[in-house]
């Protein structure tokens, strides 16, 4: 399943929530750098427990991971460009000052 994740075949396809939650927590247990070109190969517009995969790509430093779902998931108004990369810019810093 990873090649078909990674290559980005599965992008438009939406996966089951139970699945998904597996499949995240078994990348996290496994291999860090492995789940974030997963959730940047995912489509996780409709995944109900997008804040918690937010909050997990803050806990293991998951910098393009959490960018691509601020930019992606998060965003309410498309519009207001500004107000998205201070968003971005935030989150990076917080995560900056953990590490």
């Amino acid at each position: 399943m990873d090649a078909f994740i990674l290559s980005g075949r599965l992008k438009q396809t939406i996966i089951p929530d139970h699945i998904l939650s597996r499949l995240i927590d078994f990348y996290r247990q496994t291999d860090v750098e492995l789940l974030e070109k997963a959730i940047l190969n995912l489509n996780l517009t409709k995944y109900p427990y997008a804040s918690n995969v937010r909050h997990i790509c803050e806990e293991e430093y998951l910098s393009s991971a959490l960018i691509h779902l601020l930019t992606t998931l998060f965003d309410d108004d498309k519009s207001n460009d500004a107000a998205i990369c201070i968003s971005i810019l935030c989150s990076l810093f917080n995560l900056m000052m953990r590490n």
